[in-house]
């Protein structure tokens, strides 16, 4: 299941619920956000557990309650990517973390080859504490 629509706590009883092995979490980051439902780093704490895989996007709250919040290039947002990076590696996260930039043509490869930079940094910082 992929974070976005619903609070985390509603997740975690699904997945209480369903109490299926195979059922967890794909974490993305923003859709907390911008579906207006979570911080994606206290997120963690309720299904961090969970997660088997990451979309890191960044993005920002909606001001409009009839829309959703926006998308921005990772580094520019709310999420805290190092504090999220940080629980999920003490929880023992060894998946990928793949970036998802909902924008096309020549801005969406510059985008992504500057948010990959961006989380390396993050990321050999985090991986180099102990978990």
């Amino acid at each position: 299941m992929e974070t976005g629509q619903e609070t985390p706590t509603t997740m975690s009883r699904a997945i209480k619920d369903v109490d299926q092995p195979n059922l967890g979490v794909g974490l993305d980051t923003a859709n907390l956000i911008l579906y207006g439902k979570a911080n994606p780093v206290d997120a963690v704490d309720i299904v961090g557990p969970h997660v088997r895989s990451i979309h890191a996007k960044d993005g920002r709250w909606p001001t409009d309650p009839m829309k959703l919040g926006e998308e921005v290039l990772i580094g520019t947002g709310l999420v805290d990517f190092e504090k999220v990076f940080t629980k999920l590696h003490k929880l023992g996260y060894t998946g990928a973390v793949t970036i998802e930039r909902e924008t096309s043509g020549p801005q969406q490869i510059a985008d992504v080859r500057n948010e990959k930079i961006y989380l390396e940094r993050i990321l050999t910082r985090v991986l180099a504490q102990p978990a």
